[in-house]
């Protein structure tokens, strides 16, 4: 089967036929014809002519039947005459069906089989593609307008899509971050305007892009900042190259990347050099605080610096009138008022420095002494007044 000049034309094999099957109650109709009735009519209209042919041979007297025979037969022969010319007249010549629309020739009429975007009984009337293909994947996508033509459509994009069905979206970013961007990583926007490209650089660390430019070529100065990257208390020199820096070692006594610097703890390491039963302090510097423990005495650094004291003044307190003391190699005993010596034993003797005036006698008291002497005064220094 083919369409040649708007016709539809059936071909088949040399021994090959074309045949129209329906069911049990359908028709083949042209024009509300019943092909089948007029076959059927055909024949019909043939037995009757064959039967008025065998008859015209038969011996018959009566020449008015014959007569009326003939003239039965010449009508039913213009009637299948007439037939014929109606059943293939080929309404298709005329070319009815437009805009590239297959024609059907049917009993006395044609149909016409229409494009796509065509409709109508001659195919003359346009398809609105918009509304029919709308929501479908044949429709514009992605926010795009729909613009209905004769025949056809066509569809305006936003500016970020492209394509026919505007499907595709703009990669800005295909140039590559490098070429780009620079020093930065490319990251692709949505276009607000057509043919404006739209994409930011977010930059590496060190790198900055510099005024009317998106590129990451601008060296940051990061020395030069408000807050220094490197250790401000100890202090610490940044130095700056182009696209990163960096920050000298810690001090003495600190640890640390430069950036932050901490106290070295001494004491993490062989307890500071402090005596091993000794209190290690970590205090700013380089040497530490040792304190020797209860029971010890010494400045507590090094292997000598903590003592064990003595035990005299718990076993047996030596000190009669005074306050015990151990030390490393025995006791002190700081003494009572009134009492001196070793242990404070002794009794210290007012009288013996001799504070009485005159020739006035002194007598030893406790914390203190007392006069016997005839003048006035605590030592005897004021005399009486004469007799």
């Amino acid at each position: 089967m083919s369409s040649e000049g708007g016709n539809l034309v059936f071909y088949t094999g040399s021994t090959k036929n074309i045949e129209f099957r329906t069911g049990s109650q359908g028709r083949i109709k042209l024009n509300e014809e019943d092909l089948a009735d007029v076959f059927s009519q055909i024949q019909r209209n043939k037995d009757e002519i064959l039967e008025l042919k065998r008859l015209t041979n038969t011996p018959l007297n009566l020449s008015s039947e014959i007569i009326q025979l003939q003239s039965q037969i010449v009508n039913i022969e213009d009637r299948l005459y007439n037939l014929e010319l109606t059943f293939f007249k080929k309404a298709c010549n005329s070319n009815p069906c437009q805009n590239s629309g297959t024609c059907i020739n049917l009993l006395d009429a044609f149909f016409c089989l229409c494009p796509n975007n065509w409709q109508g009984p001659d195919c003359s009337v346009d398809v609105n593609e918009c509304q029919i293909y709308e929501g479908t994947f044949l429709g514009c996508q992605n926010g795009a307008t729909c613009i209905n033509k004769p025949g056809n459509y066509s569809c305006i994009c936003t500016p970020e899509t492209y394509g026919q069905y505007c499907t595709s979206e703009f990669d800005d970013c295909q140039g590559g971050s490098s070429l780009l961007c620079g020093h930065g990583v490319c990251v692709d926007g949505n276009r607000e305007q057509h043919n404006q490209p739209s994409y930011t650089c977010i930059c590496d660390d060190g790198w900055m892009s510099p005024p009317g430019s998106l590129a990451c070529n601008a060296d940051i100065d990061e020395c030069s900042l408000p807050n220094p990257p490197c250790s401000v208390n100890p202090p610490v020199r940044c130095i700056n190259m182009r696209g990163f820096y960096f920050c000298d070692p810690c001090p003495a006594g600190y640890e640390g990347d430069g950036k932050v610097c901490t106290l070295i703890n001494i004491c993490s390491v062989d307890n500071g050099g402090c005596h091993p039963l000794a209190v290690c302090n970590n205090i700013s510097g380089t040497v530490p605080n040792c304190v020797c423990p209860d029971g010890y005495t010494g400045n507590g650094y090094g292997s000598n610096g903590c003592f064990a004291l003595s035990t005299i003044c718990q076993t047996h307190n030596p000190c009669v009138n005074g306050q015990c003391l151990d030390t490393a190699f025995g006791y002190n005993c700081e003494c009572d008022p009134g009492w001196i010596g070793i242990n404070c034993s002794e009794k210290i003797g007012e009288c013996s420095r001799n504070p009485c005036y005159c020739g006035g006698g002194c007598i030893t008291g406790v914390n203190g002494y007392t006069r016997e002497c005839k003048v006035v005064g605590l030592d005897c220094s004021i005399k009486y007044p004469a007799e």
